[in-house]
């Protein structure tokens, strides 16, 4: 748990970084999007890939947003005694009913509360994670009070 908190601490700090460049970039360029500025400091050549991947860099991400998405429903639902829902019907229904309008929205302020709401939930999971993980109660050598209940396979 603790090297993968560095990693990603470390990968946001890095793209962070990365977008900060690319803010001061534009402004000695003036210019406002991620194109203008290449086209301004290189040229013309691979400004078309530029724009390119950087036009279906989101939607791909969406894609993959809504495959761990569909498969983390799908699992609920059998979880919850719905087990005719296969992966395909997961991923279309959280695509409709949960992406699509989110994806559609023109102004995000109304999601600021549930976006903090998010941010406290995962705050409160990670300190329960690394509770459980500090005090033993899954650890194999300290026989864990929670041990018997892992499934065979870990």
């Amino acid at each position: 748990i603790i090297p993968a908190a560095f990693i990603i601490i470390f990968f946001g700090v890095v793209f962070g970084y990365y977008f900060l460049l690319l803010g001061k970039i534009c402004q000695m360029t003036f210019t406002a999007t991620y194109r203008e500025a290449w086209v301004r400091t290189v040229g013309n050549t691979g400004s078309d890939i530029v724009a390119l991947v950087n036009t279906l860099k989101p939607g791909l991400a969406n894609l993959l947003y809504s495959m761990v998405l569909a498969d983390t429903f799908s699992s609920l639902l059998v979880t919850a005694g719905v087990s005719n829902v296969t992966r395909t019907h997961a991923l279309l229904l959280v695509t409709i009913v949960a992406l699509l309008p989110l994806c559609l929205l023109k102004n995000l302020k109304m999601l600021a509360p549930s976006s903090l709401l998010g941010l406290i939930g995962f705050t409160l999971i990670s300190v329960v994670m690394a509770i459980r993980y500090f005090d033993g109660t899954y650890d194999i050598e300290r026989n864990g009070r929670f041990l018997e209940d892992l499934p065979d396979k870990y």
